[in-house]
């Protein structure tokens, strides 16, 4: 029965030291994948800081946070599909065009009818 027993943690020892190993090296690609975009986000905000008129000319009235919050999560779902960190032109423009959006404000919409008044009534010039 003791030669089992060693077995069993003889093999237990093996995985666990398998285990332990696949979890450091998952993590570590995560840290690494997690520097990446970082490092994508602070080129983009350096680039931003030392032009700042192209970043009031590309966001219009969005919100600065919400579009480093959309690039952040775009480049992080690019490197979770296996594709480069950076936002391809497309998810750019969507990112900026969804942060720009103008959601269901009322449009007020006079028609206009063009006539003037004269002394027989009014006179419709159309």
């Amino acid at each position: 029965m003791r030669l089992k027993t060693r077995k069993v943690s003889t093999y237990l020892d093996k995985n666990l030291k398998i285990t332990t190993k696949v979890v450091i090296f998952v993590l570590k690609q995560l840290v690494m994948e997690n520097v990446n975009v970082q490092i994508y986000l602070s080129q983009i905000k350096t680039f931003f800081e030392q032009n700042p008129d192209e970043f009031v000319n590309l966001l219009g009235k969005a919100n600065p946070e919400d579009f480093f919050d959309g690039v952040e999560k775009l480049a992080t779902k690019n490197l979770e599909n296996g594709e480069d960190v950076q936002l391809t032109n497309k998810q750019m423009i969507d990112l900026i065009v969804d942060l720009n959006k103008v959601y269901n404000h009322p449009i007020k919409i006079e028609v206009l009818v063009p006539y003037i008044e004269h002394r027989f009534g009014k006179i419709y010039l159309n």
